[in-house]
């Protein structure tokens, strides 16, 4: 038995790819917004980082 896909599987399986890409690269901004801020001992930039972390 095969399996066809329809038009909103595949538009499904692409908007869940993208959004997991965009998770990890606002994951990964985060930590380097950590990194930063706690090498400089900048509030600024942690508070940066702790707001870019609740767009995820």
């Amino acid at each position: 038995m095969t399996t066809v896909k329809t038009a909103h599987d595949i538009r499904s399986g692409r908007v869940r790819r993208i959004l997991l890409w965009i998770f990890f690269a606002n994951a990964l901004l985060v930590a380097v917004k950590i990194g930063v801020g706690v090498a400089t001992g900048s509030l600024s930039v942690l508070g940066d980082a702790a707001h870019s972390g609740t767009d995820a």
